[in-house]
């Protein structure tokens, strides 16, 4: 069986987002820090050899380093940043290995892949606006769950929304 390499622009894109939400633990926290490298370091490598469950364990690894961030005293717009990055990576990832498998690398795909990333960068920018929103207008009580809810909602949309492999399990046949 060939497999066909993912989608260049969208793969880019991905590394790219998931690179910022590395950079956020680094100040609040040194386990978070080392979790946020080794899932991008996982993430990256799941778009070299195209695997999407590499990708959605790198994607976990990152997003769990950027609430331990906030748990160690990051601001919550700029967790609500580094979450939004992390899903909008996971997306642009799981987007260009779907591409890569389904159209393969003679294709022309980048008017797709800039569509797709720019659907999702104006859900992800949304949500980081309300949340941040959200934050700054609770009225006493703890800003942070405000955030949290919303990105538990978003977590839940990702989902709900997201390719079906990548929540797929499958044991193999014996």
């Amino acid at each position: 069986m060939t497999t066909r390499p993912p989608a260049t622009v969208s793969s880019w894109i991905a590394v790219c987002l998931a690179l910022v939400a590395w950079a956020i633990p680094f100040p609040y926290t040194t386990g978070g820090s080392v979790l946020a490298s080794v899932g991008w370091l996982l993430l990256a490598a799941a778009l070299v050899t195209n695997a999407p469950r590499g990708l959605t364990t790198g994607a976990g690894g990152l997003l769990i380093a950027v609430f331990a961030a906030g748990a160690s005293g990051a601001p919550p717009w700029l967790v609500l940043v580094g979450t939004t990055a992390v899903v909008l990576s996971w997306d642009a990832g799981h987007n260009a290995i779907s591409l890569g498998r389904q159209l393969g690398s003679a294709a022309s795909t980048t008017g797709a892949e800039r569509r797709h990333l720019a659907a999702s960068g104006a859900v992800g920018g949304a949500i980081v606006f309300v949340g941040t929103g959200v934050s700054r207008l609770a009225a006493g009580g703890e800003p942070l769950a405000g955030i949290v809810l919303l990105l538990l909602g978003a977590g839940l949309l990702a989902v709900v929304l997201g390719p079906e492999d990548a929540l797929d399990v499958r044991f193999p046949d014996e």
